[in-house]
């Protein structure tokens, strides 16, 4: 996040209007964008990673007495995450974690999700109904606290990287009018 604070920050001295967008891990730090700073004006949290589901969690908790002996495993269900075979093969994202990563991962999302309440800015919430990693329920708790107006939108044929996938002009499309409606 600290990264991405110094970006911003970079941004904002240059720009007039800021919008934040982030998938996946990066919506849980583009919602902590959006509550620390007041220059973000809206945010577009695409499949937003913010509820780990029990077992990443559990696999985060336990990390430091089982990492010594497993200091690399596989991620898995990579395949489900991009359904299309075109974009699923240029996708690097989901090999080898060390235990290190998987509780970054969990700070991150439950920064990203202790954030929600803050965040008063317009928001957009983009979602996959085919998502491996976020189920429908899980998405729609994950964002019921944000505070300020929020437009939650719906998208199929996709997993759970729906900016690459075959749902991907649709996401764009949901982005860029979300943008263009709020934009000064």
């Amino acid at each position: 996040a600290h990264a991405a604070r110094g970006e911003l920050a970079w941004l904002c001295e240059r720009a007039s209007w800021v919008g934040v967008v982030g998938l996946s891990m990066g919506g849980a730090i583009a919602a902590r964008l959006a509550a620390e700073s007041d220059h973000v004006r809206v945010l577009a949290l695409l499949a937003p990673y913010l509820t780990p589901p029990r077992t990443v969690a559990l696999v985060a908790r336990t990390a430091p007495f089982w990492s010594v002996v497993t200091p690399y495993f596989a991620g898995r269900s990579g395949d489900a995450s991009v359904h299309d075979p075109i974009a699923r093969d240029a996708s690097y994202a989901y090999g080898m974690f060390p235990p290190r990563a998987v509780r970054a991962l969990c700070a991150t999302a439950a920064a990203g999700r202790s954030a929600l309440p803050l965040i008063t800015v317009p928001t957009l919430v983009v979602n996959s109904r085919e998502d491996n990693r976020i189920p429908a329920e899980t998405a729609e708790t994950a964002t019921a606290n944000l505070a300020g107006p929020t437009e939650r939108q719906w998208v199929t044929g996709c997993g759970h990287v729906i900016t690459v996938d075959y749902c991907r002009d649709a996401v764009a499309n949901l982005v860029l009018d979300f943008l263009a409606r709020h934009a000064d």
